[in-house]
């Protein structure tokens, strides 16, 4: 059984090769990643958040395990999570300090949540999501 290994030092994501001891790295300054979930995804498919260079938020990126070539999914991030057919990110608005949740379902387009508040979000924290019958969380 192959196992990952994410480092600390450097948050790099490395990949292990049968019978190579160091592996090759994938890609660095990450904060998670996650297998793609077939039949949405291939099997191979690896969804990495990574924090940039310059700190703060990060950009998410859609690879493939045998590939070094990555697509962007989504950018200014400051969490992100996929549970099930759903894709889940945050960033900050601009000014207001707030957070906005945004919502991909089916690996479609990223949509801002509507959620109904007057006051400003600061958090969101998504409890369950069931394939088809929508999602539960909830924000602070």
């Amino acid at each position: 059984m192959l196992s990952w290994l994410m480092t600390s030092q450097h948050q790099s994501f490395i990949i292990p090769v049968i019978l190579d001891l160091d592996g090759i790295l994938k890609d660095e300054n990450v904060r998670s990643y996650f297998w793609g979930i077939p039949p949405l995804d291939n099997a191979n498919t690896l969804y990495i958040e990574r924090e940039e260079i310059t700190g703060g938020q990060s950009n998410v990126v859609k690879t493939d395990y045998f590939s070094n070539f990555a697509s962007k999914v989504i950018s200014g991030v400051n969490d992100y999570e996929v549970i099930d057919n759903y894709m889940f990110a945050t960033n900050s608005s601009s000014g207001s300090g707030s957070v906005t949740l945004w919502v991909s379902l089916n690996r479609g387009k990223f949509q801002q949540a509507q959620i109904p508040t007057a006051s400003p979000t600061q958090d969101f924290y998504v409890a369950d999501a069931i394939r088809g019958s929508g999602f539960s969380g909830s924000h602070s």
